[in-house]
Parts: structure tokens; sequence; C-alpha cells
């Protein structure tokens, strides 16, 4: 993989689902290395205009049993854009589920899920186009550590004196994108042009994310 990554596939699904069980996975991260860590595939989907006083963290166990999906099916969830960066009076934001299954995952896209007292739409959470973690370029494809750039690029308001985690730019007419040079949105926006014509290249070089669901076995 890009960031240096190895995908491993097993001959069985018996033998994928004996390697995600502890010990299995301890034993195997120790044999092969100590800086190794065995991360299990996720199955992520969006859940949209998801009430902001939810707390992701402490609504799976709740979404499984109100929405009658198997216990321990989610993995995690959480707040797709950074709490700090939503505008002022936001009442409603998208919500990332990552599921360890493509069957629960699908359930969820068919069926919608009640979250918090609401029943909200869910699609398949597509991965985001790669791009330079220092210039926050797509193009031409390089990873940060051969960059030509000098200094890392602020994602919100486009400086390089600091980095985005550090910018205190809270105005939307401040936000600058880096990647196409327009104001009024940030680089992490998604609805930045060059960042949906990313995209869409992203899911013409792989045609099985136009499929609303995942493929499964069935």
């Amino acid at each position: 993989l890009r960031n240096g990554g190895v995908v491993v596939e097993w001959r069985s699904k018996h033998d994928a689902e004996w390697v995600r069980k502890e010990p299995h996975t301890s034993l195997l991260q120790a044999a092969v290395g100590p800086d190794v860590q065995v991360k299990a595939r996720l199955f992520k989907v969006v859940a949209k205009f998801m009430p902001v006083e939810c707390d992701p963290a402490a609504e799976t166990t709740d979404i499984e049993a109100t929405n009658r999906l198997p216990e321990g099916c989610i993995a995690t969830a959480r707040w797709i854009r950074p709490v700090e960066k939503r505008r002022a009076g936001q009442q409603f934001a998208h919500m990332q589920v990552c599921f360890k299954s493509p069957q629960d995952a699908n359930e969820a896209i068919r069926n919608r899920l009640s979250i918090g007292g609401k029943r909200v739409f869910v699609h398949r959470d597509l991965p985001e186009p790669f791009r330079c973690a220092k210039c926050l370029r797509f193009q031409p494809y390089h990873q940060a550590k051969d960059c030509p750039a000098e200094k890392q690029t602020c994602g919100t308001c486009c400086s390089t004196a600091h980095k985005t985690q550090d910018c205190t730019v809270t105005a939307r007419s401040r936000f600058k994108c880096a990647v196409c040079q327009e104001v009024g949105h940030a680089s992490w926006d998604r609805n930045c042009p060059a960042y949906c014509e990313e995209a869409a290249r992203l899911v013409d070089r792989n045609p099985d994310l136009k499929n609303p669901l995942f493929p499964t076995d069935d």
C-alpha cells in the first residue's frame, strides 16, 4: 500500500475470521515483528444529518440494540468533520459508522438506522482520494516525504505559517483551499471542485465503488 502497509488475503473466510480474534491477532503481530500492527478491514457507512448533541463513541451499543443488529458488529463511530470545524449554530452533522462485516453494513444501508430517536439515511462511505499531507495537493501524485514544498500548508486558510491543527481562522469567508486556491472553503471541504473531480477519478479507477452496497460472498 502507499502507506507502507501490506494487504493479506486468506484462502478461506474461516481462516480470516480466526485471525481477527484474540489471541490469534496478537500472536500474528508478535511473529511478524514488534512494530507490526494487524488491522482488520472495516466497512464504513455515513449516517446523514445526525443531531450534534449525539455522542458517537457512546452510541454504538444503542445503535446495535435499537436496530436489532448483532452485538459487537460496530467497531467505531465518529463525527466525519472535527467538532471544532463546525459552523456557529450548526445543529446537524454526518457520522461515520464502521462495521466489522459487509453484511451488517449493507443491512444498515438498506434499512437506514435509528440513532438517538431519529431514523437517518445511510450510504456507503467512499475512500478519500490520496493527497500529499504536506502541500495537500492531489496531483501530481507524491508523498509528504517527497514533497518539493518547503513548509506544510494549513488545510483551513492555506497559510504556511502554521499547521492545520493550529489554525485559528473560523470565519468561512477567510477559508482558502490549497488545492483550487478558491476563497470561501477549506482544503478539507468535500464540496471543493478539485476534491469532487479527484473523487470521481477514484471511482472510475475502481468500478466496485459505484455499487451502493459492499460486495459479499452471498
